[in-house]
């Protein structure tokens, strides 16, 4: 393993998520959810999502699938 070589896929970079808080709609990194919740909420938990994805999948496919099925 050559750790120096920064042109290899595991470059030491973590991966941010970009997440949107539930409660108030606020977007931020996942880095920063423990103290969004600190400083917003009170130190409640709150839930979040992936920013741009659909609150519950399986609905957001199923109208998927309507729209597909009466377009052909």
């Amino acid at each position: 393993m050559n750790f120096g070589n920064k042109n290899e896929t595991n470059s030491g970079k973590r991966k941010r998520i970009k997440l949107e808080c539930l409660e108030c709609g606020k977007t931020f990194d996942n880095d920063y959810k423990q103290k969004h919740e600190k400083n917003i909420h009170n130190g409640k938990k709150v839930g979040t999502k992936h920013f741009g994805a659909p609150k519950n999948p399986f609905e957001a496919s199923k109208s998927n699938s309507k729209q597909v099925s009466k377009n052909t």
